[in-house]
């Protein structure tokens, strides 16, 4: 049943999400939050998870430049992955504000959701639906890195437990809600027409998207 299979696919996200929310108002899951803090033997100062958020997309990247066909073309990929990261930030940055949890470390009181965690599954999602279907092996790396991110923010004392797992469901979520509705997206955006181009910039003033449209 193709409905069943739709609704499906959202439970496990939906529920690291709900998992999450409860924390913010049940003691109890709270307390899980405090319990795995005060058990761990000191931290891990890194800046590896800084950088383990574009592991994925990078990956991807490089495949497609290796000739390694994936689901979608480049074009349709590069605007899933903005439409995903974008849905993903509208989720999770006006939450951090609303919520106002403070971090482990006192640093500030953005801690919930994580937003490096979901971001890095925002590209794990998107890597596995690239490349499930060539190899599910090869897919799920991007969850080993986005697992390690996870990791990592608590182990750095950026974050409760809830607030990854909270951040990995987002991410998962706004991947998978794009996936979805891309083909309906795609249609009314392009038809059939290929004049539509996505180029990705780096500069020094910053990075971002080139569209480029031939009429």
């Amino acid at each position: 049943n193709v409905k069943k299979q739709s609704f499906t696919k959202y439970i496990f996200p939906a529920t690291c999400v709900s998992y999450g929310i409860t924390s913010l108002i049940v003691p109890s899951i709270r307390d899980i939050d405090f319990a795995i803090g005060d058990n761990q033997s000191g931290y891990q100062v890194t800046t590896v998870d800084d950088y383990l958020i574009y592991a994925p997309l990078v990956s991807n990247l490089a495949l497609s430049l290796g000739g390694v066909h994936s689901k979608y073309r480049f074009r349709d990929k590069a605007l899933i992955y903005l439409l995903s990261t974008g849905l993903n930030a509208v989720l999770v940055y006006p939450t951090k504000k609303f919520t106002s949890r403070a971090r482990p470390d006192n640093s500030d009181f953005h801690s919930f959701p994580s937003g490096h965690t979901s971001n890095t599954f925002v590209g794990a999602e998107f890597f596995w639906q690239e490349y499930k279907d060539k190899s599910k092996l090869l897919a799920s790396t991007g969850y080993i890195i986005a697992a390690t991110t996870g990791y990592l923010r608590l182990r750095n004392n950026k974050h409760w437990l809830s607030d990854v797992v909270a951040g990995a469901g987002t991410g998962i979520l706004s991947t998978r809600l794009v996936y979805h509705f891309y083909p309906k997206i795609s249609e009314k955006l392009f038809g059939d027409s290929d004049k539509m181009v996505l180029l990705p910039f780096l500069s020094f003033d910053g990075r971002g998207v080139t569209m480029m449209i031939g009429l």
